[in-house]
């Protein structure tokens, strides 16, 4: 190696100190070497599924590149060694404690155990109880910030704005053109270029029913308790303290066009329901689902400014594209008008569609789970995958054609001055990274979706840009009812987000965000998981295995390097459970 023949020779004691020396720093650079690369990617890798690697930032320029194979190897091995060490460590200090053991001592023992249990619930509901005050602050100081307006765009002073509420199915955040330039969405990209779009917008449940259950409530799983997708919904039984039934209380007309998916909801919630989802093309008459959509929004529409002129109205358009048709082989079925677009494109895909990347997955992931199934229907073949995201971004364009349909009918009946548009989506996905597909759990490609808000309050310095704040799919309903000049319900647990757009100085905003997502009951291909999320770091938990992972997001937004197990990280991953428990607690 670097060491000479005379060293050899006559310091043998000297050798091995240098040895271990340099074996300390070099491990000591190592670790460096590992947070400073760990954004670094493979373009080229020979083990990939797809075609390319490329996951979009949010100015829609390419990821960081690089390679990875022998930083993976190295990583792997690494981790080998600490776990190791971990392990002899967790020996010894069990065989010091059972040296100590008596029968008094374990008495002794015992108390402090009890004491420290009851200790600990004590230290856990005062952080709960800051916690709650901190967020009353937070959305008391929104409030006050927002009192202070800036000049708005707004000809018309109603407290009452009209509401229209866009609200796609299975589409994550870089899914807009004007993040991913791949993208057809021009309708969508001129909202976002006439209002604001919220680049770290996140729901806090990915899958469709639930997430649809924290929009409606405000409230996080947790708190509403949506569990089974078609029998008892918890919530209906607070009906009049949802944003729809608070609406129509308050003398909005209604109207619902599309996907449900949860029991029927209360009789006389809405002066217009056409309810329907779960495929494509309409059995019978060939019709898109979409093209559906579309008619019966601007049906409402017309209906809202003849029969009902005096009253404001809320339209929820919950669009079932580009959610996949279950049970059919090629999953994504678009319209004619939208066929052609795609055609001459090569979809790229992240450094994490790799078959190395399902390999890194926790231990307990298998073939069985739901994620790996659906990604073997989508994604298992180079042709495959290409053919799946050019329908999925077809089905897109097609919800953005009909977006913008809706939109010209608003500004041909003089209403734009006056109603509140918002465009946003109930679940990210998977677009084959970690080896997934669909949704489910925490990775960022899961949770982080579209949010677009065009708000004739809105501060004029404002429009146009980007907010990359924290912001949540439980803050719509309050931020639909304040726009309406309600009051929002003390179960509401999501905050008014207007004061992001409409104040000259930017208020005081959360800094974290709880996730869970409860798995379905008897499908043991779905996992239950939790997680704390922050701009730096990432805490998640998978309660049934009782397993943590650590992600440091700036240098890791792949998520490929799981820190919890490396004890450099000790401290951060202690400080991350700790407010993961008061994040948890205050969920509920």
């Amino acid at each position: 190696m670097c060491f000479s023949s005379h060293d050899s020779r006559n310091r043998p004691t000297g050798k091995l100190s240098i040895v271990l020396l340099l074996a300390f720093s070099c491990f000591l650079g190592f670790q460096f070497y590992i947070l400073s690369n760990q954004h670094r990617l493979d373009q080229s890798s020979s083990h990939t599924d797809v075609t390319s690697h490329i996951l979009f930032d949010e100015d829609g320029s390419n990821g960081s590149t690089g390679t990875y194979d022998e930083l993976n190897a190295a990583v792997a091995k690494t981790r080998k060694v600490i776990e190791a060490d971990d392990t002899r460590r967790e020996q010894r200090r069990n065989k010091e404690n059972g040296s100590n053991e008596n029968d008094a001592g374990d008495d002794d023992d015992d108390n402090t155990e009890t004491d420290n249990d009851n200790d600990n619930e004590t230290n856990l509901e005062e952080a709960v109880r800051l916690q709650a005050e901190e967020k009353a602050k937070v959305a008391a100081e929104a409030a006050k910030a927002a009192a202070v307006e800036g000049e708005t765009t707004s000809t018309q002073k109603n407290d009452k704005l009209n509401i229209v509420f866009l609200y796609g199915d299975d589409w994550r955040f870089d899914s807009l053109g004007a993040v991913n330039p791949i993208v057809h969405t021009p309708n969508l990209d001129k909202l976002a270029s006439q209002g604001m779009l919220f680049s770290q917008n996140a729901v806090t449940t990915s899958i469709c029913w639930i997430s649809r259950g924290c929009f409606a409530t405000g409230q996080h799983y947790a708190k509403h308790k949506q569990l089974a997708v078609g029998g008892l919904v918890p919530w209906y039984n607070y009906w009049n303290e949802t944003v729809f039934g608070k609406l129509k209380d308050n003398g909005y007309k209604l109207g619902m066009v599309g996907k449900w998916h949860s029991a029927k909801y209360p009789d006389n919630s809405f002066d217009y329901a056409r309810g329907y989802f779960g495929f494509h093309i309409q059995p019978g008459t060939g019709k898109h689902i979409t093209d559906m959509n579309e008619d019966h929004a601007l049906e409402f529409l017309k209906q809202s400014q003849t029969k009902h002129v005096e009253k404001p109205f809320a339209l929820f358009v919950n669009f079932f594209a580009p959610h996949h048709h279950d049970g059919q082989k090629e999953q994504y079925f678009p319209s004619n008008e939208t066929k052609s677009l795609y055609q001459d494109v090569v979809i790229p895909f992240a450094p994490t569609a790799t078959q190395e990347s399902w390999e890194k997955m926790p231990p307990f992931f298998s073939d069985g789970n739901d994620g790996r199934i659906r990604w073997r229907l989508r994604f298992d073949t180079k042709e495959k995958a290409q053919r799946m995201m050019k329908n999925y971004y077809r089905l897109i364009s097609g919800v953005d054609k009909t977006v913008g349909k809706i939109i010209e009918d608003l500004e041909k009946r003089n209403l734009t001055d006056n109603t509140l548009i918002v465009f946003t989506t109930d679940n990210g996905y998977y677009h084959a990274e970690h080896g997934l597909a669909d949704k489910f759990y925490a990775h960022q490609e899961s949770i982080r979706v579209p949010l677009i808000i065009k708000d004739p309050r809105m501060n004029k310095a404002l429009i146009g840009t980007r907010n990359d704040d924290f912001t949540l799919s439980i803050d719509l309903a309050p931020t639909i009812l304040k726009a309406a000049g309600l009051d929002v319900p003390n179960r509401m647990q999501g905050v008014d987000m207007s004061p992001l757009y409409t104040a000259i100085d930017k208020p005081t905003w959360r800094n974290q965000f709880y996730y869970e997502y409860p798995g379905i009951p008897g499908n043991n291909g779905h996992l239950p998981v939790q997680a704390i999320v922050r701009k730096d770091y990432k805490y998640m938990y998978w309660p049934k295995k009782n397993f943590e992972e650590l992600y440091n997001i700036p240098t890791d937004r792949y998520e490929q390097y799981d820190l919890a197990r490396n004890f450099t990280f000790k401290s951060k991953l202690e400080e991350m459970r700790n407010a993961f428990k008061v994040e948890q607690a205050s969920a509920q």
